[in-house]
């Protein structure tokens, strides 16, 4: 009889342990969710700026590389300044990538950690999510 005791109080025990670890870990993956909202709205101001100023820049290089309708001084001056406004544009529009290219990544890694808590199909999900990462991060 005491034996019977000992074995439920050891599987009450694993039940309580094993509900404590599940409740651990849905408090984590509601934290990450709370961190890819928030990253996902950077995305999205990113992404805006991004086209926002990839016009911006399609306008000054147009602007640059009209025929000279006019000439001396001011021309070649306004050349000058604007080949190096052109070169400062690339340098910003580049930047502006590779801060998109961070927050994908983040983003990524904050979901494979909530998928790798969901077993073995959750970790398969997580090589596809990074597969997709890549590619978006390739092509943005």
């Amino acid at each position: 009889m005491v034996r019977m005791m000992n074995d439920k109080s050891y599987y009450e025990r694993e039940k309580t342990n094993t509900k404590t670890q599940i409740d651990s870990k849905n408090n984590e993956n509601a934290a990450l969710q709370a961190k890819i909202n928030r990253l996902n709205e950077v995305k999205q101001t990113l992404v805006t700026e991004k086209a926002l100023f990839a016009s911006v820049k399609s306008a000054c290089k147009s602007v640059i590389e009209t025929p000279e309708v006019w000439k001396g001084k001011n021309r070649s001056d306004f050349d000058e300044n604007g080949y190096d406004l052109v070169q400062l544009n690339e340098t910003f529009f580049r930047d502006i990538d590779s801060a998109l290219d961070a927050v994908n990544n983040e983003i990524t890694r904050y979901e494979n950690t909530i998928a790798s808590n969901r077993g073995i199909l959750g970790r398969l999900w997580s090589y596809f999510n990074s597969l997709a990462n890549t590619i978006e991060n390739w092509t943005n």
